[in-house]
C-alpha cells in the first residue's frame, strides 16, 4: 500500500517536526553515501538544523578542505555576533541578556574546539 503524499509546508508541533528532520536527515545521508558508492563521485553534505546545528558528511579527504572552510565561515560568523553583543551590551547601563552572551561565547567555543579537532586530524583520518 502506498503512503498518501504530505503537503510539502513548514510543521507546526515542534516535536513533529524535530522527529521530521531527524528521520529525513539521516535519509539524505544515506542517500549520499549511496550516491557516492555507486557513481564513484566526491560528495559533501551540509545541514543547518533550525538551531544552527551542523551536521555534515563527505565520502572524501580532498573535501576535508572545504569543511574546513565552512567552519571557518562559521567561526567568523559566531565571532561576530559576539562582537555584536558585547557592543550592544557596552551602549546601555543594563546589559544585553547575560544568557545571550553565554550562548553566543558558548557557541564560539565549541566552533572553536571542533575546527582545531578537525585540523588536527591528518588528512587520512578526515
Amino acid at each position: 500500500m502506498a503512503q498518501k503524499k504530505i503537503e510539502i509546508k513548514r510543521i507546526a508541533n515542534s516535536s513533529a517536526r524535530q522527529l521530521t528532520f531527524s528521520k529525513r536527515r539521516r535519509g539524505l545521508f544515506k542517500k549520499a553515501r549511496e550516491l557516492s558508492i555507486l557513481c564513484e563521485a566526491d560528495v559533501a553534505l551540509l545541514v543547518f538544523s533550525s538551531t544552527g546545528k551542523l551536521y555534515e558528511y563527505s565520502s572524501s579527504s580532498r573535501l576535508a578542505k572545504v569543511e574546513a572552510d565552512v567552519m571557518d565561515i562559521r567561526l567568523a560568523k559566531v565571532e561576530a555576533d559576539l562582537s555584536k553583543v558585547k557592543s550592544a551590551s557596552s551602549k546601555f547601563q543594563t546589559p544585553v541578556s547575560t544568557k545571550e552572551q553565554w550562548n553566543v561565547i558558548c557557541r564560539l567555543n565549541t566552533l572553536r574546539q571542533n575546527n582545531w579537532k578537525k585540523l588536527l586530524k591528518p588528512a587520512c583520518q578526515l
